[in-house]
């Protein structure tokens, strides 16, 4: 059973979105009352020191993996295949979850605004634009390959909701250059990740889970790499997107077994409803007849 839907989760993750909650405050009111200066500039310029060096076209591909448009498209591609598994609570937390992330992210940075690390520390490489392009061909790829499979609306689904994350483009709350915390990248990333995590049923390898957490965590750094954000403003997202999706977590119309045991039925192991029958016991009219013949 999945975590989102397995009781025995709900006081741990409780507990730890109040800690989460409770550290982002802390974080906030340290980088506004200007407590945070000192780490911040030495964060930037330990790792400025490597620019110039193939970590830059490293960073910066590592960085384009926390892009609004690309969670999207790995949000609403898992979003779908979920639904077309049965599991359309589920399909929705994760989908909330990622609207909620790019809403609040968006919020906190128009409600306190914070000037991004100067220039200087700041590299010049960019990814091309013209990568969205891309992930749209992706999302058409995958729905061709499924197309003839169950699922197919699957794809279909996660292929629509991407294309409408991807074109519905809302103008940004926050002002250009004073929107440095929380690190939006460092946010989604790990609601994504978490959300994921939380969501589904298959019982993920410790390896995999461990490359998934490496992977949120060079996000996070790629962004004080390429001097995009101060190192707490990393820390600031980490915590508020673990919080969020914690919570989320709890909200009862996301937690259902029902759908839990559904998606159990897709992996194709045997559910409490459907137990294995057992080996049909020796029948003892034939013992009989086998001592007969025997002379007994």
């Amino acid at each position: 059973m999945s975590v989102l839907s397995d009781d025995r989760y709900r006081v741990p993750l409780a507990v730890l979105a109040l800690a989460c909650f409770l550290g982002f405050f802390g974080v906030a009111a340290l980088v506004f009352a200007g407590s945070t200066t000192t780490l911040d500039t030495s964060g930037l310029v330990a790792l400025s020191r490597f620019h110039g060096t193939p970590l830059d076209p490293a960073f910066v591909a590592i960085s384009e993996l926390g892009v609004a448009d690309i969670l999207a498209f790995f949000s609403m591609i898992t979003a779908g295949f979920v639904w077309a598994a049965g599991a359309r609570r589920a399909a929705v937390y994760i989908v909330v979850g990622y609207v909620a992330a790019a809403v609040v992210s968006d919020g906190i940075k128009a409600v306190l605004p914070l000037a991004r690390p100067p220039v200087s520390f700041q590299i010049p490489l960019r990814m091309s634009e013209t990568e969205d392009l891309l992930w749209i061909g992706l999302a058409i790829v995958l729905v061709i390959v499924f197309w003839r499979t169950r699922w197919r609306w699957g794809a279909v689904i996660g292929a629509a909701l991407f294309a409408i994350a991807l074109f519905w483009d809302p103008t940004p709350l926050s002002t250009p250059g004073m929107d440095s915390f929380p690190s939006g990248h460092a946010l989604r990333s790990i609601v994504l990740v978490t959300s994921v995590l939380f969501a589904l049923p298959v019982r993920i390898s410790r390896k995999a889970t461990a490359a998934l957490v490496i992977v949120v965590i060079l996000i996070g750094v790629s962004r004080v790499y390429l001097g995009e954000h101060h190192p707490t403003d990393v820390i600031a997202g980490w915590l508020l997107g673990f919080a969020m999706i914690a919570a989320l977590t709890l909200v009862p119309f996301f937690r259902s077994p029902e759908e839990a045991t559904r998606l159990e039925a897709v992996r194709g192991k045997p559910t409490p409803e459907s137990p294995p029958e057992p080996a049909p016991a020796p029948s003892t009219v034939s013992h009989a007849k086998s001592r007969v013949r025997a002379g007994v």
